[in-house]
């Protein structure tokens, strides 16, 4: 007997070990969140209550382009983009809107695992997204579309600033000066920016600079891909295109530059102050600009096919500059200061040229990061780079070309 028990018990081990999961029930898949095609990475995975997905309300807003606040005492979610916004209370099942409007939601936000999580449809929904579920796969995707504006001369270029929008520019030259000196004249600034919230004119030595400001994702694009789109201005001490406390910023194969003649500039092609998530794509910026570039409190600027050239006083001046990375580009022709002078920054260059830049090469080594990734260095820009990599682990170099 005792025989006999001993077998079954045997054959209940192996029958149990050899037995799939599937045949008892295999685990559910984890949920897999994608805005406009790319991936979330969340540290706190997405549940699911009541039949509706709650996800990591960082992860969401963020990926959004969305500000995002929290206030601790009434544990409310804030978040604002453009002239829009929401709160939402943990625990409540309503979304107040900015205009004053309620939404009502079947599951209340609430806190797992220290991280606040929002359901994502309704979410996603109050901010003009789009929502839709793959309920095989378990996977949701939230897609945000954007207002397309097709323009043919600066005044609808620049009527057209605003977030959440794609600006599609028909083949030719953009002289933006014409227009912010034909307004000026006609109206205050105060008028201007009341009629165009995101827009403001400053003042400069020798004449006025355009500032696109408070924007949240704004392309800047050709219509045609293939068409030669060019913007510039008129006075040497305007920027080109000047972005303060701007979120997702995408301009693509653009030409940039001034009017005048190159070496008597003091203003740069482009310069972003307390901005985040930039993309510089195919673009041809070049001087007389000081530099092709000016990036203050920035974070997340990738740049890809661009070229710099031709700058008065360098390729790019940056403090607190953050996760900035530059992958084949060119920087070339550019005279008499530091090249780069970034401090507090961190610059990757990947698959990069350097060549004929006249001045010191690389600045604030002290308090910067530069990482050179399978680059290529004229004899000057190599001999810098390597005297410089000797001196500071601030300064690497992988795979150089020369």
């Amino acid at each position: 007997m005792k025989k006999t028990l001993a077998i079954i018990l045997v054959l209940l081990v192996v029958f149990t070990i050899s037995v799939p999961v599937s045949a008892f029930g295999a685990a559910a898949k984890e949920i897999t969140v994608f805005v406009n095609g790319q991936q979330l990475v969340m540290d706190q995975p997405p549940i699911i209550e009541d039949g509706r997905t709650l996800v990591p309300l960082r992860a969401i807003f963020e990926a959004l382009n969305v500000n995002v606040g929290w206030e601790k005492e009434t544990q409310t979610v804030l978040a604002d983009w453009g002239d829009n916004s929401l709160s939402l209370q943990i625990g409540k099942n309503v979304i107040h809107m900015g205009d004053g409007h309620k939404i009502t939601i079947d599951v209340p936000a609430k806190i797992v695992g220290g991280r606040t999580l929002v359901p994502v449809r309704a979410v996603s929904e109050a901010m003009g997204a789009n929502v839709s579920w793959n309920g095989v796969d378990r996977r949701v995707d939230v897609t945000k579309t954007w207002s397309t504006y097709y323009v043919r001369n600066v005044g609808e270029l620049i009527n057209a600033i605003g977030s959440n929008h794609k600006i599609q520019l028909a083949a030719g030259t953009y002289n933006l000066t014409e227009w912010i000196e034909e307004h000026s004249n006609k109206y205050q600034t105060e008028e201007i920016e009341m009629y165009l919230p995101n827009v403001g004119i400053s003042e400069v030595f020798d004449g006025k600079e355009l500032l696109i400001k408070n924007v949240r994702n704004l392309f800047i694009e050709p219509a045609v891909s293939t068409d030669f789109v060019q913007l510039v201005v008129e006075p040497r001490y305007a920027d080109v295109l000047a972005f303060d406390g701007c979120e997702g910023i995408y301009l693509t194969n653009l030409t940039m530059g001034h009017t005048i003649e190159k070496g008597s500039c003091a203003g740069s092609v482009l310069n972003f102050t307390d901005s985040k998530k930039v993309r510089l794509m195919s673009l041809d910026l070049y001087g007389c600009g000081t530099y092709g570039i000016e990036a203050y409190n920035t974070d997340n600027l990738i740049s890809e096919n661009t070229t710099i050239r031709d700058c008065s006083y360098g390729v790019i001046s940056a403090y607190n500059l953050s996760n900035a990375t530059f992958t084949n580009c060119a920087f070339k022709n550019c005279m008499e200061y530091t090249m780069f002078e970034c401090n507090e920054s961190s610059l990757t260059f990947s698959k990069c040229s350097f060549s004929n830049l006249s001045g010191g090469l690389l600045g604030g080594i002290d308090s910067s990061y530069y990482r050179f990734v399978n680059c290529t260095f004229d004899d000057d820009a190599w001999a810098q780079v390597v005297d410089a990599a000797a001196v500071t682990s601030r300064v690497t170099m992988i795979e150089p070309a020369h």
